[in-house]
């Protein structure tokens, strides 16, 4: 494979890529072509400043992954439910959910996203009560 068909398969000529550069998102489709005298690509590049469609359109994409994810998380906690059933356990483990709390509180922090550690501990009570229904 020639060094121009690797970045042919690297970079498709059809698909807009999403570059951060100096503080701002851009949409940004590569084109090259190689020259002939010595066969180095040359990169042109179309930028465009994300539009809040795009964003929007992002968050979409988000929102269908989030819902995936969830829905895996309460068939794991269903499971969890049969099990604590057979052993005559409660549903509600305090000490459990305090533990998941403090571990995303942690993550939240490390990374550093404008969510902060309340938010997303927040935001991991109500998962657990929705998830807690699913167990019963």
């Amino acid at each position: 494979m020639t060094y121009f068909e690797i970045l042919k398969f690297i970079f498709r000529l059809d698909v807009f890529y999403e570059v951060f550069y100096q503080g701002t998102f851009f949409r940004v489709k590569w084109l090259f072509w190689v020259v002939q005298q010595n066969h180095a690509p040359i990169f042109f590049s179309i930028f465009s400043a994300m539009t809040i469609e795009d964003w929007r359109a992002r968050i979409d994409a988000l929102n269908g992954e989030l819902i995936t994810l969830l829905n895996k998380r309460a068939s794991f906690a269903h499971e969890i439910g049969k099990v604590k059933k057979q052993a005559g356990l409660p549903v509600l483990d305090e000490g459990r959910e305090a533990r998941v709390l403090d571990a995303v509180g942690e993550l939240a922090q490390k990374s550093g996203g404008p969510l902060t550690e309340e938010s997303v501990k927040r935001i991991f009570q109500v998962i657990m009560e929705e998830t807690r229904k699913v167990e019963d």
